[in-house]
Formats: C-alpha cells, structure tokens, sequence
C-alpha cells in the first residue's frame, strides 16, 4: 500500500508474483501517485481561479456581499492596500462597501494570474486587477499577492495585498 497522508490518496494493490515484478509495479505505483496527485493539484488550482472568476462576476454586478464570499468569514483575515491594514470579514467588508458604491465600481477584470502552491492546504496567488470605468478610456490597473486557504473543504482569501 502506498499512502501520502497530506494528500489524502492511498492506493493499494495485491501482487502475489516474484520479486522482480514486484519492483516494477512498486515503481509504477509511484508513477501513477505522482500523477494522480498533478491532476489533484490541477482541480485545486482550478477551484482557486473559479474563485477570482466568481469575484468577478460578483464586482461587475455591484455586489460587494458576494464578492466577499472568497474571503474567510473571520476576524484574523487581512487586506493590505494604500490604505493601510484591515484586520476581519467585517471591517473588510465595510471598507469595501464605503471605498466602493455600486455606481464607483466599474468592470473588474483579474489577468497575470500566477498560482502556487506553498503547502498542502495554502496557495499563494500572484495577479494583476484591471478595472475599467465608464467614460474612462485607460485601465486602472494593479497587481495583488493573495494567500488562499482550504477551509472546512473551501478556498478562501485569509490575506489580501493589492496596490
């Protein structure tokens, strides 16, 4: 049995051969793990984007509540931005709903999007936000460094640095 605890995969095979095939299939074994846990490792980075996309969804609608869903709803997540530091769910939210009324908001756009991941259940996400404004030809454009958690089975923003 070949089992990787972080990752929560076991797989499992009875060989009832020589010692020969049993080598082989022992190193096969290893192939195939080492696969399985790429293609886990893209199902992650996939739900983390899925995250930046619903974001957006929920920006260009003018709708800072579920633009918040990608955040963890706790006192210990943080945003960092020209403004300073905003330590909880609810003040960010606040902030977030002072800075930008429907009608400010624009369309948001993410791109440059660099995930990684920096442990088992930690992505770091580097990206660039591009917001565009009626009326207004050029892009507003800056680039955040986010850190996103897998939570009670969900990825959420825990730290937030835009600029």
């Amino acid at each position: 049995v070949e089992y990787a605890a972080a990752e929560g995969l076991a797989i499992a095979m009875q060989v009832n051969t020589d010692e020969g095939f049993t080598r082989k299939l022992h190193g096969f074994v290893l192939e195939l793990k080492a696969i399985v846990l790429k293609e886990l490792e893209n199902l992650e980075r996939d739900a983390i984007l899925e995250n930046f996309r619903q974001q957006e969804n929920c920006w260009n609608a003018g709708d800072i509540d579920c633009y918040m869903k990608a955040y963890h709803p706790s006192d210990s997540i943080r945003t960092i931005s020209s403004q300073g530091v905003t330590f909880g769910y609810e003040a960010i939210r606040r902030q977030y709903q002072a800075n930008w009324p429907p009608e400010r908001m624009g369309r948001l756009h993410f791109d440059q999007m660099l995930p990684e991941r920096i442990a088992a259940d930690t992505w770091s996400v580097l990206g660039r936000f591009n917001l565009q404004f009626p009326g207004r030809e050029e892009l507003v454009q800056g680039w955040f460094s986010v850190l996103m958690k897998r939570i009670g089975g969900h990825w959420y923003m825990v730290s937030d640095h835009s600029g």
